[in-house]
């Protein structure tokens, strides 16, 4: 949805606007955009002010603020604002499901994303990407059945070139955590080449990287090897933040390399690459990292990257998501 930045600045306030460090702003600071619903947290109800609302929410779960982002939630689930947002129920507890998934509480996330849908007032774009989002929490839960049936119903809603693609990424995801390699490298190949062609560059990039990964897993090197430059060339691509995808690729050509070639000098650099990358945990690369370190079966990095995990979880526990809108609108056993 396209925010009338102007208009939105104007009304909140009285200083001319300025739209390019807005926007800027969304994409490099939301933990400080996030913030600013504070300053304004009693404004008058009218489309500017849900608008300015909705940005501030949408930096919240950026930023994984969970408090926060209820809090804003909690405020458009008046009715009040009904009549300007539209299928404002839904698209708040679809949020904050979104926020659920995020901080692992899976059956959280389930459950406000099958009380969004029956909320749904009739939206197909809506409904198609709500389907995918639960879709992928199914598969991450291992609930492989119900994940495909639902996968079933998203196909038939896609109706432009982009829907189908989110389907076929949702597809190749579900084979890749269901283990079927060989048919998750099909589809990755077919992505990474469809994505490549339409300039999407940073969906191209982690498809990219789920390519790679799998053929990490399959213990195809050869393949590895033929598309890393192309991967990496796409990662550099990026705009803005791409740090953490390189450094994921980072990871995988030391770990081929001490598994192509295995000495001291690749092991020793491939276990520098884990343990200054626990930062990934934080992209949900935990659980790849401890693939790949499985891979080397060394008993000295493992104790390492033990070690590194329980660390993470020790100072970045799951932030806990309140659940004010389910209890408040959804039936939940």
């Amino acid at each position: 949805m396209l925010i009338n930045f102007a208009f939105l600045i104007g009304l909140i306030q009285s200083t001319p606007p300025d739209l390019a460090e807005l926007k800027s702003q969304f994409m490099q600071e939301p933990i400080e955009l996030a913030q600013r619903y504070h300053q304004h947290a009693n404004l008058p109800v009218n489309t500017g002010s849900a608008q300015f609302y909705q940005l501030t929410l949408r930096a919240a779960i950026v930023s994984n603020q969970p408090e926060l982002a209820n809090d804003i939630s909690m405020k458009l689930a008046q009715p009040v604002w009904q009549p300007i947002i539209e299928n404002h129920k839904a698209k708040l507890i679809s949020n904050m499901g979104v926020l659920m998934r995020i901080n692992g509480h899976y059956k959280d996330a389930i459950a406000a994303y099958q009380c969004a849908l029956k909320l749904n007032q009739k939206d197909p774009h809506f409904r198609f990407h709500t389907l995918l989002n639960l879709q992928s929490v199914m598969v991450r839960t291992k609930q492989h059945s119900k994940a495909q049936q639902i996968l079933e119903e998203a196909k038939l809603l896609a109706t432009d070139e982009q829907q189908h693609l989110r389907v076929k990424i949702n597809v190749a995801n579900s084979l890749l955590d269901n283990n079927q390699l060989y048919q998750a490298r099909n589809l990755f190949k077919e992505l990474y080449r469809d994505l490549s062609l339409a300039n999407e560059t940073e969906t191209a990039a982690r498809i990219g990287l789920n390519l790679l990964n799998t053929e990490v897993l399959l213990g195809d090197f050869t393949q590895f090897w033929r598309y890393q430059n192309s991967v990496r060339q796409t990662i550099f691509a990026v705009p803005n933040n791409n740090h953490h995808y390189y450094y994921h690729f980072v990871i995988m050509r030391a770990l081929v390399n001490a598994l192509v070639a295995p000495n001291e000098v690749h092991l020793k650099r491939f276990a520098y690459a884990i343990e200054h990358g626990d930062f990934l945990f934080e992209h949900g690369q935990q659980h790849s990292m401890q693939r790949y370190v499985d891979m080397i079966n060394d008993r000295e990095l493992s104790k390492q990257f033990s070690e590194q995990v329980a660390q993470y979880e020790r100072i970045r526990p799951q932030k806990h998501v309140p659940r004010n809108l389910l209890d408040e609108h959804c039936q939940t056993k």
